[in-house]
C-alpha cells in the first residue's frame, strides 16, 4: 500500500477539490432551492441536494481527479457504497442541526460541506481507485 504521504500530498488532491468544490456547490444550489420554496424539509432536500451531486462527481473524480484507467464498472460499485454512507450522514446532519438543534439549514450546508470531502478523499484513495495498489493509478 502506498505511504500516506503520497496519498495526501500530491496534485492529486488539488483535483479532488476542484471536482468536490463543483459537487458542493450543486449540492448547495439543490438544497437552497428546494428550501426556499418550502418544496420539502431540510434533511430531504439535503438527501436530494447530495444524490445530484453524485454522478458528476463520479465522472469527475474518476477521469479528471484521480485520472483512473481501471473499468468504471469496477468502481462504480464501491463509489457509490462510499456515497451512501455519505449521503445517510449528509442527511442525519442536516435533520440533527435543523430538526435538533433547531439551527438555520446553511448551518447545516456547511458543516456537510466541510466534513464529508475529507471521508470522502480517504475512502476513495484508499478503496475505490486504489491508488498504488493491484494497479491503480500512478501516484500524481
Amino acid at each position: 500500500m502506498s505511504d500516506i504521504r503520497d496519498v495526501l500530498f500530491t496534485p492529486r488532491i488539488l483535483r479532488f477539490a476542484i471536482v468536490g468544490g463543483l459537487s458542493s456547490c450543486l449540492y448547495t444550489l439543490v438544497v437552497a432551492l428546494l428550501l426556499s420554496f418550502d418544496l420539502t424539509v431540510a434533511a430531504v432536500a439535503s438527501a436530494i441536494g447530495y444524490a445530484a451531486s453524485v454522478p458528476a462527481n463520479f465522472f469527475g473524480q474518476k477521469f479528471f481527479a484521480f485520472q483512473s484507467k481501471a473499468p468504471a464498472i469496477t468502481e462504480v460499485g464501491p463509489f457509490l457504497l462510499v456515497h451512501i454512507a455519505n449521503f445517510s450522514v449528509s442527511a442525519g446532519i442536516m435533520w440533527m442541526v435543523v430538526t435538533y438543534l433547531g439551527l438555520h439549514y446553511l448551518y447545516g450546508i456547511v458543516l456537510v460541506v466541510l466534513t464529508i470531502p475529507v471521508a470522502t478523499y480517504v475512502l476513495l484513495n484508499l478503496v475505490v481507485f486504489r491508488i498504488g495498489v493491484d494497479g491503480g493509478p500512478d501516484k500524481v
